[in-house]
């Protein structure tokens, strides 16, 4: 009786362990981790964890979109201002071009279009922006119809290849072919290098830019020192 007794009280406290007090110390464990609890042990403390669970999945998702919505732009989905700078702390300058772009004569679109049709451009810039460009760069709506592109993982033996890439983002723009009123757009390019501060590589773009502006819209040119 003794035995049996004895071999009772070792089954109940095993079962106490294996179905209380360790999934209650996982649960702890994986909680300090900000992880979701494994669901394991009695009835009652797998119905807790699979509720938890549930609402741990609704906070990390209403995190994420909150992130989003911080880094990204509501109209074009694009990197906005605060996603720039994000950006910008994990990229090797040395290898990196930064193209700061702007919508040739916008204002006179909206003027005549009006807002609507206006927000429809810069969409409409936003696509191209991303179809020509691959998908390790960063592309950016700066604000308003200013746009930027951060290109990794080049030289400046390709600039070549950015000032086409130009070329052929003035060529789908002036396509009306979906019923939006024909339009270009100017873009200065700094070479960055790791001499250079994000706020020099934005100082020479925009001084490039600002030659292709006073030379007619419509294209590209590269800083040159």
């Amino acid at each position: 009786f003794i035995v049996i007794q004895s071999l009772s009280l070792i089954l109940m406290l095993w079962l106490t362990t294996r179905l209380g007090i360790n999934p209650l110390l996982q649960a702890v464990d994986h909680i300090k981790k900000d992880q979701k609890i494994p669901i394991t042990g009695a009835h009652e403390l797998r119905y807790l964890a699979s509720t938890y669970n549930k609402m741990y999945m609704a906070y990390q998702k209403s995190i994420d979109n909150l992130s989003y919505k911080a880094s990204h732009d509501e109209l074009t989905n694009l990197y906005n201002r605060a996603g720039y700078n994000l950006v910008i702390e994990s990229i090797e300058s040395e290898t990196t071009a930064f193209l700061l772009i702007d919508a040739d004569r916008f204002k006179d679109i909206n003027d005549t279009y009006g807002h609507e049709t206006g927000d429809k451009v810069l969409c409409k810039i936003a696509r191209v922006l991303k179809k020509q460009f691959r998908s390790d760069d960063y592309v950016f709506r700066i604000g308003g119809d200013e746009f930027a592109v951060l290109m990794v993982h080049v030289s400046p033996e390709l600039a070549e290849l950015v000032t086409n890439k130009v070329e052929s983002i003035n060529r789908d723009l002036a396509n009306d072919d979906d019923g939006l009123p024909k339009l270009s757009v100017s873009v200065g390019i700094s070479m960055c290098s790791k001499d250079l501060t994000p706020h020099e590589w934005y100082r020479e773009a925009d001084a490039a830019l600002y030659e292709v502006k006073r030379n007619g819209s419509n294209g590209c040119c590269i800083f040159r020192k």
